[in-house]
């Protein structure tokens, strides 16, 4: 199915570029999304006539017969138009039907691009018809190893050089968001100047810890008795996935449990790093961690941790109450860290 509504696109380009008349585009990352969509608007339209042949609508904005209308309009001096309907999930059901039935006879001559923010519903009727149909296109966060090879290539794009253990520590510090990550290398290769390579001792010096300050945030917060102060935090980290949240917290208290126990021993810090599997360059924010919590707390937490684990998975809790009822009852805990 998905064959037949493939057409060939004639432009400048040395080769003709396969484009689908409808995409829908969604999942975890949104940089992805976007440069996604950014691809295939600059692959449909002819050099030069980009103000003739595109719109783009707001879903919770713009009805389907607008929408519609304009995909329907014939291009002007090129082979196609492209039409972006971003914030799809807001689509409204009564112009998901009128959308559905697009889908299943699309205008040929336009390249009409969904963009959802996030997982897509797959109760909705238009992302089943674009899924039915081969339109659907997943774009989730990268592995931490499809990550480093993107870095590795962005910036040689940029004219520098990134080894792959340099890549791993800027991960490492960013997370896996791809904005953060490419936010943190643009500042690199400007920091960095002339030098041709990005070691990881420019990233360790540059780099906005994103992932990790944010996880001392929560943690010293709720190390703190702080609820207020910890659910601010949570706020903020709230475009994130429930589970990837939890998973973020639960390392957290697992490396710290370890560094306390390891700590008794009177082991080196850079010996402590390497059994905790943390950058040396981190040992000290998290022994500061530590220095706030009770073994018998670091237990407690763990047993919380994996009831949110499981009301997340099994959805026997709302998903807006499990985490901040979590950081709740941590944030409780009374006694005195040692």
């Amino acid at each position: 199915m998905t064959a037949d509504k493939t057409d060939k696109i004639k432009t400048d380009k040395p080769k003709a570029v396969a484009i689908k008349p409808v995409y829908y585009l969604c999942g975890t990352d949104d940089l992805l999304i976007e440069l996604e969509a950014a691809r295939l608007k600059a692959a449909a339209l002819q050099p030069g006539m980009e103000s003739f042949n595109y719109e783009s609508f707001d879903a919770a904005k713009a009805s389907a017969e607008q929408v519609l209308n304009a995909a329907y309009t014939l291009p002007a001096f090129s082979d196609r138009r492209v039409i972006t309907v971003k914030a799809a999930e807001a689509v409204r059901a009564a112009d998901a039907t009128a959308y559905v039935d697009y889908i299943k006879d699309p205008c040929l001559t336009t390249c009409l691009i969904f963009v959802s923010n996030g997982k897509a519903d797959e109760r909705a009727a238009l992302v089943q018809a674009a899924k039915k149909a081969g339109y659907q296109k997943i774009l989730n966060r990268m592995k931490d190893d499809e990550l480093s090879r993107w870095a590795v290539t962005e910036a040689k794009k940029q004219g520098k050089t990134l080894g792959t253990a340099a890549s791993m520590r800027l991960i490492t510090a960013t997370g896996t968001r791809l904005r953060d990550v490419k936010g943190e290398l643009d500042k690199l290769v400007l920091y960095v100047g002339d030098k041709a390579v990005i070691d990881e001792k420019d990233i360790e010096e540059c780099s906005s810890d994103c992932r990790e300050e944010a996880g001392f945030a929560l943690t010293d917060a709720i190390g703190e008795k702080d609820a207020a102060r910890a659910l601010a935090v949570f706020k903020k980290s709230s475009n994130e996935e429930p589970l990837k949240l939890l998973g973020s917290i639960a390392r957290q208290v697992r490396i710290i449990l370890k560094l306390k126990s390891l700590a008794r021993r009177r082991m080196a810090a850079d010996d402590i790093a390497k059994a905790c599997s943390i950058p040396p360059f981190l040992i000290s924010g998290y022994t500061k961690s530590a220095g706030r919590f009770t073994e018998r707390e670091l237990i407690a937490a763990v047993a919380r941790l994996r009831r949110a684990d499981t009301d997340l998975k099994t959805g026997r809790a709302p998903q807006a109450v499990v985490l901040p009822r979590l950081i709740m009852e941590l944030c409780g805990e009374k006694g005195k860290a040692r």
